[in-house]
């Protein structure tokens, strides 16, 4: 196993991980997720999110905060 994600349903609600698929291609050892988004925790302590923005699938304003040292999301 890789750590890779595939994702799929509903592009809204985080289906559609596009945007952020290359991050998702290896390394991920933790998903959480609610309603309309998801964060994966990878190997390297980094967060990568994606979904409905209103419920946390753009971090674009915190990346420096989750670029490593991340253990848990919930």
């Amino acid at each position: 196993a890789n750590g890779s994600v595939v994702t799929w349903g509903n592009a809204l609600s985080g289906g559609n991980s596009s945007v952020v698929a290359a991050l998702l291609s290896e390394g991920v050892v933790h998903i959480s997720g609610n309603y309309d988004a998801f964060a994966a925790i990878k190997a390297n302590g980094s967060v990568v999110t994606w979904g409905n923005a209103t419920f946390g699938g753009n971090s674009s304003a915190v990346a420096a905060l989750l670029s490593e040292g991340v253990v848990q999301v919930c």
